[in-house]
C-alpha cells in the first residue's frame, strides 16, 4: 500500500469519526435512571377495601380516594386525608360501578367519572364540594368496559377512555363541568384497560397498555385538540391500567408488572424521555394504582396483591 493510500485511509476515518461526535446518524444514548425514591412504608385505609383500582385527587387541603367496592359490592366509596390519617370512608348514594372510578378537581370542586354497574357501559359523573355529592349524570352516547381517567386542562375538565367489549380504541371529550363535547377517538392506538392522564408543562398527557396481549406501556400528549403520535416506553410492561401525576416539575407513572407480576414500579419523564423503571420494594397489587400529589408529596394508592382487598398507600417527597 502506497504512503497516498495510507494517508487516504486515515483521513477518511478521521472524518468518520468526527462526523460521529457529532451525532450525526448516531444512535440516542439511553436515559440514565434518576436516584431511587425513598418511599414511606405502606399504611393500609382501616375498613377500606375495593377489587379494582381506585383513584387520587387534591382538593382545598385535602387529599381524596375514590373507590369500588369488594367483590359484586358495585358501590363507590370515598374518604379524604391530611396526609397522615384518613377519614371513616363515605358512600355515593344511588350509584354503583363494576370497574375502578377517576377522580380530579376542577374549579373548587372534586368531579368523579365512572362505568355504570355489571354489564351497563355507560359513562356517569358527579361533583362534589368535598363533602356532598350531586346526583350522578350521564354523558350520552359514550361507553367503556374499564375504568376512565380524569384531568383539569386549560380551563376544562378532559375525559378518556377506552371502548366497549373488544373495542380497544381509545376515546376522548372535554366539559366545562356541566355539559360534555362530542367524543373523539385518538387514531392509530388502542388499549384493553383504563387510560391514565395528567398535565405537565401546558401539554396534557395521557398514558395506557397496549391492546390485547401487548403488555407494554404508550404515552402521547395534546394541546386540548390533537394528540401527538404514540410513544412506546421501553422494557416496561403491565396487565393492568397504569397512573399518572405531574410532581416537582416531572411526570411520574406507576404501574404494576404484567400477568402475576404484581409488583408496584415506577418512571419518571421531562414530558419526552422516561427513566429506567424502578420497583417499590415490599408492596404488590393486583390493580392498577393512583397517584396524585399533595402538600409537596407524591402520593400512591393501591389495592392489595391477590385477594387481600384493602387499599394501601404510601408517599414520597421526590429525594
Amino acid at each position: 500500500m502506497t504512503r497516498l493510500s495510507r494517508n487516504l485511509i486515515a483521513l477518511i476515518i478521521s472524518a468518520c469519526a468526527l462526523v460521529l461526535s457529532l451525532g450525526l446518524g448516531a444512535a440516542p444514548a439511553p436515559a440514565l435512571p434518576r436516584p431511587a425514591l425513598s418511599w414511606t412504608a405502606q399504611q393500609g385505609i382501616s375498613g377500606s377495601g375495593t377489587s379494582a383500582g381506585p383513584a387520587l385527587a387534591a382538593l382545598n387541603g385535602q387529599l381524596y380516594a375514590l373507590w369500588k367496592g369488594t367483590g359484586l359490592d358495585t358501590g363507590l366509596y370515598w374518604a379524604s386525608s391530611n396526609g397522615t390519617t384518613w377519614s371513616s370512608q363515605h358512600e355515593i348514594s344511588n350509584v354503583g360501578s363494576s370497574e375502578g372510578p377517576a377522580l380530579a378537581a376542577f374549579n373548587g370542586r372534586l368531579y368523579g367519572l365512572w362505568k355504570g354497574s355489571q354489564n351497563d357501559p355507560g359513562l356517569y359523573w358527579a361533583s362534589s364540594d368535598g363533602s356532598t355529592w350531586t346526583s350522578q349524570q350521564e354523558i350520552s352516547n359514550r361507553g367503556t368496559s374499564a375504568a376512565p381517567a380524569l384531568a383539569a386542562f386549560n380551563g376544562r375538565l378532559y375525559a378518556m377512555w377506552k371502548g366497549t367489549g373488544v373495542d380497544t380504541g381509545l376515546y376522548w371529550a372535554s366539559s366545562d363541568g356541566t355539559t360534555w363535547t362530542a367524543q373523539q377517538e385518538i387514531s392509530n392506538v388502542g388499549s384493553s384497560e383504563g387510560p391514565a392522564l395528567a398535565v405537565l408543562n401546558g401539554q396534557l398527557y395521557a398514558l395506557w397498555k397496549g391492546s390485547n396481549s401487548d403488555s407494554e406501556l404508550y404515552w402521547a400528549s395534546s394541546n386540548g385538540t390533537t394528540w401527538s403520535s404514540q410513544h412506546e416506553i421501553y422494557n416496561v410492561g403491565t396487565s393492568a391500567g397504569p397512573a399518572l401525576a405531574a410532581f416537582n416539575g416531572q411526570l411520574y407513572a406507576m404501574w404494576k408488572g404484567t400477568g402475576l407480576d404484581e409488583g408496584l414500579y415506577w418512571a419518571s419523564s421531562n414530558g419526552s424521555t422516561w427513566t429506567a423503571q424502578q420497583e417499590i420494594s415490599n408492596n404488590g397489587s393486583s390493580e392498577g394504582p393512583a397517584l396524585a400529589a399533595f402538600n409537596g408529596q407524591l402520593y400512591a394508592l393501591w389495592k392489595g396483591s391477590n385477594s387481600d382487598s384493602e387499599l394501601y398507600w404510601a408517599s414520597t417527597s421526590g429525594t
